[in-house]
């Protein structure tokens, strides 16, 4: 199963982002939760225009499944509304 975590909400309940640090120590608390809640899962997020890319699984053709099942949900999701 596959769930999309929304990084923004969790780091405006947290802290406010200025800087990489910061944005690295909000990184480490989705994978630090992920990790507690998940039996694994993969962070994305775009910093400037580059694509940067956490997971909590080591195994790359498990990290393609969960990116395919993901992408599949966000698919049905938006053809829901």
């Amino acid at each position: 199963m596959s769930q999309i975590v929304n990084l923004t909400e969790i780091i405006n309940k947290n802290k406010v982002l200025s800087d990489l640090d910061l944005i690295q120590d909000a990184s480490e608390i989705v994978l630090d939760s992920i990790e507690e809640h998940f039996d694994g899962g993969i962070l994305i997020g775009i910093v400037g225009s580059k694509l940067q890319m956490s997971s909590t699984i080591e195994d790359e053709m498990e990290i393609i499944q969960l990116l395919e099942e993901a992408l599949e949900n966000l698919y049905k999701e938006m053809n829901d509304d």
